[in-house]
Protein backbone atom coordinates (compact mmCIF):
# COMPACT_ATOMS: atom_id res chain seq x y z
CA UNK A 1 0.00 0.00 0.00
CA UNK A 2 1.23 3.49 -0.94
CA UNK A 3 2.15 5.64 1.87
CA UNK A 4 1.03 9.30 2.42
CA UNK A 5 3.61 12.07 0.92
CA UNK A 6 2.88 14.97 3.30
CA UNK A 7 4.29 18.39 1.73
CA UNK A 8 7.38 19.32 3.14
CA UNK A 9 8.68 23.01 3.34
CA UNK A 10 7.69 26.18 5.09
CA UNK A 11 4.12 27.94 4.86
CA UNK A 12 6.20 31.27 4.88
CA UNK A 13 8.00 30.20 1.65
CA UNK A 14 7.48 32.13 -1.26
CA UNK A 15 7.76 29.58 -3.69
CA UNK A 16 5.34 26.90 -4.63
CA UNK A 17 6.17 23.59 -6.42
CA UNK A 18 3.23 21.49 -6.86
CA UNK A 19 3.57 18.12 -9.11
CA UNK A 20 0.81 15.46 -9.81
CA UNK A 21 1.85 12.30 -7.79
CA UNK A 22 4.56 10.88 -5.80
CA UNK A 23 7.23 8.41 -7.47
CA UNK A 24 8.90 5.49 -6.67
CA UNK A 25 11.17 7.38 -4.34
CA UNK A 26 8.93 9.61 -2.84
CA UNK A 27 6.87 7.03 -1.30
CA UNK A 28 9.90 5.02 -0.29
CA UNK A 29 10.81 8.35 1.80
CA UNK A 30 7.85 9.96 2.38
CA UNK A 31 8.90 12.89 1.09
CA UNK A 32 7.80 15.00 -2.05
CA UNK A 33 10.25 15.63 -5.58
CA UNK A 34 13.63 13.50 -3.96
CA UNK A 35 13.45 10.99 -7.09
CA UNK A 36 14.99 11.72 -9.88
CA UNK A 37 12.51 14.83 -11.15
CA UNK A 38 13.30 16.46 -7.27
CA UNK A 39 17.57 16.09 -8.02
CA UNK A 40 17.30 17.12 -11.67
CA UNK A 41 15.43 20.25 -10.67
CA UNK A 42 16.94 20.98 -6.92
CA UNK A 43 20.50 19.24 -8.08
CA UNK A 44 21.33 20.09 -12.00
CA UNK A 45 18.79 22.58 -13.46
CA UNK A 46 18.65 25.25 -10.29
CA UNK A 47 22.37 25.09 -10.00
CA UNK A 48 23.15 25.50 -14.04
CA UNK A 49 20.80 28.63 -13.84
CA UNK A 50 22.99 30.00 -11.17
CA UNK A 51 20.00 31.80 -9.17
CA UNK A 52 20.76 30.15 -5.66
CA UNK A 53 17.63 28.89 -5.08
CA UNK A 54 17.48 25.80 -3.03
CA UNK A 55 14.93 23.06 -1.83
CA UNK A 56 14.30 24.86 1.40
CA UNK A 57 12.65 27.84 -0.59
CA UNK A 58 9.74 25.98 -1.64
CA UNK A 59 6.77 24.86 -0.30
CA UNK A 60 6.67 21.54 -2.26
CA UNK A 61 3.42 19.09 -2.55
CA UNK A 62 1.53 17.09 -4.85
CA UNK A 63 -2.18 17.31 -6.01
CA UNK A 64 -2.76 13.65 -5.64
CA UNK A 65 -0.34 12.69 -2.09
CA UNK A 66 0.05 9.02 -2.57
CA UNK A 67 1.58 7.29 -5.68
CA UNK A 68 -0.67 5.40 -8.01
CA UNK A 69 -0.71 2.39 -9.45
CA UNK A 70 1.72 1.90 -11.57
CA UNK A 71 3.08 5.39 -11.14
CA UNK A 72 -0.04 6.76 -13.29
CA UNK A 73 -2.19 9.24 -12.27
CA UNK A 74 -5.16 8.48 -15.41
CA UNK A 75 -5.87 5.14 -13.37
CA UNK A 76 -6.87 7.57 -10.02
CA UNK A 77 -10.95 7.79 -10.33
CA UNK A 78 -11.67 11.34 -11.52
CA UNK A 79 -14.33 11.87 -8.11
CA UNK A 80 -10.77 11.25 -5.99
CA UNK A 81 -8.92 13.54 -7.87
CA UNK A 82 -11.40 16.00 -7.13
CA UNK A 83 -11.48 15.58 -3.80
CA UNK A 84 -7.77 15.72 -4.05
CA UNK A 85 -7.95 19.12 -5.67
CA UNK A 86 -10.17 20.42 -3.40
CA UNK A 87 -7.69 19.44 -0.68
CA UNK A 88 -4.76 21.02 -2.71
CA UNK A 89 -6.27 24.33 -2.99
CA UNK A 90 -7.01 24.21 1.10
CA UNK A 91 -3.56 23.85 1.51
CA UNK A 92 -2.98 26.27 -1.19
CA UNK A 93 -5.13 29.23 0.88
CA UNK A 94 -3.09 28.45 4.23
CA UNK A 95 0.27 29.57 3.20
CA UNK A 96 1.09 32.95 4.26
CA UNK A 97 1.80 34.86 1.00
CA UNK A 98 3.28 32.76 -1.89
CA UNK A 99 4.28 34.63 -4.73
CA UNK A 100 4.73 32.32 -7.41
CA UNK A 101 3.00 28.96 -7.80
CA UNK A 102 4.72 26.27 -10.04
CA UNK A 103 2.49 23.48 -11.34
CA UNK A 104 4.10 20.70 -13.12
CA UNK A 105 2.89 17.78 -14.85
CA UNK A 106 -0.77 17.96 -16.64
CA UNK A 107 -2.68 17.20 -13.36
CA UNK A 108 -1.21 20.05 -11.35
Amino acid sequence: MPRLVPDYGSKSARLVLIGEAPGRDEDRFGAPFVGSTGRMLFGDWLKELDINLKREDFYITNLYPYKPPSNNITLIPRAEIAHWQKELHKRLAELEDPWLIIPTGSYA
